[in-house]
């Protein structure tokens, strides 16, 4: 019943596993926990897993602490892709310093899961820290 008994047997090709761990994440809405689903799902790495990933480069959540910084979930969901595509420079969290970027993310997505948007890109953003901290 643990979590790495879940990621190793949807890693090994149990699809009711591995469906049971891309719905929870799709579904999440704790930024938080959407950030530690994401690197479970990155763990897992089958082809639905990343195509679960990739379905989500655009959500619009953030983790706040607050007065101390914000971070873009998405920043998680990316590093959580690019464990899989370690030649894929443009996946790395440190290649993202403009939308443009993000775009090419999104291309990407698109090419190689088929990716459908259902909202617009959220407004760029990865950590953005407070005055003073």
């Amino acid at each position: 019943g643990s979590e790495e008994m879940a990621i190793a047997k949807a890693a090994l090709g149990d699809t009711a596993e591995e469906k049971r761990l891309a719905d929870a994440f799709l579904a999440m809405k704790d930024p938080r926990e959407k950030m530690r689903l994401a690197a479970v799902l990155g763990r897992v790495a089958t082809p639905a897993a990343l195509a679960a990933l990739a379905s989500e480069m655009r959500t619009d959540l953030v983790y706040e602490m607050p007065n101390v910084m914000r971070r873009s979930v998405r920043l998680d969901i990316l590093a959580a892709l690019s464990k899989s595509y370690p030649d894929k420079t443009f996946l790395w969290d440190n290649a993202l310093s403009s939308d443009e970027d993000y775009a090419r993310v999104e291309a990407f997505c698109e090419a190689t899961f088929g990716t459908k948007w259902k909202t617009p890109r959220p407004p760029y953003l990865t950590i953005q820290g407070f005055p003073g901290h």
